[in-house]
């Protein structure tokens, strides 16, 4: 098999260096000569690159300091992630002198490479989307409706002031992006926004979901598992996660609240647990116990698994999400998820099945789904058919081999 090289920041730090270690593994448990070139290495996973110098350290912290200093005079009310990768962290003659007969590129903002050195790279080009960030401005996620038309200065949201760095990165974009590239989006509700994108018109566009092993993630004993994160075993546990989870709108922790403070919900005997919160939060519902997990858990797959398999269900309220690595997960330890319609979450959640899709924002019908899978967790075998479901959709077999034809199709010409 040809030489893969994927490019991403982190080879553990974000949910999309989770995604990229597990394809990577993937791959080469499939004899497939894959290698991860980043900018911030930990691991000691083989072949995993790191350019990384204390020289390259100093100018990476000078260059994004001074793009911070530029974002200050653009203000456009949106919180997600910014990006605008004008100052390249490494060049194409170095992804070129490793010599790869296929380049995937997965998150590579935080001035890890610019655009104009992408338009460089001389092997045949994939790149993985986990996020909104290629056919929009610099922003990784929006709900607005500019990245259909275009960033154009009249359709520029009148509650922003300041340079309209948006349009100026997506221009960027429009200037060096080639039609040659292969994207590949990790559900289909992030393949729809990519296809109606302006910026992406005439792109080939595909899905390939996120690889997960399934011999790794697997269930523990639930009141093993309780009793080790001292929960009390008599109560259901219905867990939230995400780093920032509870202060991120994007993550939707307050439709959560307004559902667990819904009347039908009182008669039901359940605590609540939250982890990757670094604050424990003044909050209550209706005289629960609440657990906090305080810390970063990326790369900690077996305290995920205990809580994972500790909980009863995992509430995921995202309003934008592109895939829901937690449902699978979740799933793969026979933990069933509610979540909302109209986001990537509906690649993983088999409605009724394997857990619940509530109707999007609306905290009733959140409720309704938290109910109704208390209820039936046993009834319906929710957590095995969720298991069984994982199995069959982003085992690291499946998942690797889809990635395996695309890189076949591109390198055959």
């Amino acid at each position: 098999m040809k030489k893969i090289l994927h490019i991403n920041y982190s080879d553990q730090i974000g949910g999309a260096a989770t995604a990229v270690m597990r394809l990577h593994k993937a791959l080469m448990e499939e004899k497939v000569d894959s290698h991860i070139l980043v900018k911030e290495k930990t691991t000691n996973v083989k072949n995993i690159i790191s350019e990384t110098t204390t020289i390259s350290l100093i100018i990476d912290l000078v260059k994004k300091t001074f793009l911070r200093n530029i974002q200050k005079f653009s203000s456009s009310g949106n919180r997600s992630t910014f990006s605008m990768n004008l100052l390249s962290g490494i060049s194409a003659k170095k992804i070129n002198a490793l010599k790869p007969d296929v380049v995937n590129l997965h998150w590579i903002s935080n001035e890890m490479i610019s655009l104009k050195e992408i338009s460089k790279i001389s092997a045949p080009l994939v790149w993985t989307l986990v996020d909104m960030w290629l056919f929009c401005g610099g922003e990784h996620y929006s709900d607005e409706k500019r990245y259909l038309t275009g960033y154009l200065k009249s359709n520029r949201k009148f509650k922003e002031t300041g340079i309209d760095l948006n349009r100026y990165i997506w221009n960027k974009k429009k200037y060096f992006l080639n039609k040659k590239i292969k994207i590949v989006c990790i559900s289909r509700w992030l393949a729809n926004k990519a296809k109606k994108s302006k910026l992406l018109e005439g792109f080939d566009i595909r899905v390939i979901n996120c690889a997960i092993d399934t011999d790794v993630w697997k269930p523990i004993n639930k009141k093993i598992a309780k009793k080790i994160l001292g929960l009390d075993p008599n109560k259901k546990i219905i867990l939230f996660g995400a780093t920032g989870g509870t202060t991120d709108p994007r993550k939707g922790f307050k439709y959560l609240v307004k559902a667990l403070k819904k009347n039908k919900i009182k008669k039901e005997r359940f605590n609540l647990l939250i982890f990757g919160e670094d604050d424990q939060l003044n909050f209550k519902v209706r005289n629960r116990k609440v657990t906090f997990k305080p810390g970063n858990f990326y790369g900690n797959d077996t305290a995920l698994r205990v809580m994972y398999s500790a909980a009863d269900l995992i509430v995921a309220p995202s309003l934008l999400e592109a895939f829901g690595q937690v449902a699978s997960e979740a799933g793969s330890c026979e933990t069933p998820c509610v979540a909302f319609k109209n986001t990537g979450f509906e690649d993983v959640i088999i409605h009724k099945k394997t857990g619940y899709l509530a109707d999007y924002k609306d905290s009733n019908d959140l409720s309704e789904g938290i109910l109704w899978c208390l209820k039936n967790f046993n009834k319906s075998k929710l957590g095995v058919i969720a298991r069984r479901n994982v199995i069959n959709k982003f085992s690291n077999k499946i998942i690797s081999n889809q990635y395996a034809e695309l890189y076949k199709e591109i390198t055959k010409y």
